[in-house]
């Protein structure tokens, strides 16, 4: 027998359809994955901004709290 009766005939219609719906997928999973990038990106720099204003409000709170602190010594005298 011939070598060529054992190979399957490939149907390269349907393997290039096949090739396009996974492309097509992976396509719809980057387009997502690149809108859910965004919206952490977002969220991330929100989040810094916050930290900073806590950091800032942290810092008066501190200052408030030693000027107590100085008034409650001179008091205490």
């Amino acid at each position: 027998m011939p070598k060529h009766d054992f190979i399957e005939k490939i149907d390269f219609d349907d393997v290039i359809l096949s090739m396009e719906q996974e492309i097509k997928k992976l396509e719809e999973r980057v387009e997502k994955l690149e809108i859910e990038n965004k919206t952490l990106k977002h969220f991330g720099e929100e989040q810094v901004l916050l930290n900073s204003k806590q950091g800032g409000w942290l810092k008066s709170l501190r200052d408030e709290n030693e000027k107590l602190n100085q008034y409650v010594k001179i008091l205490s005298c």
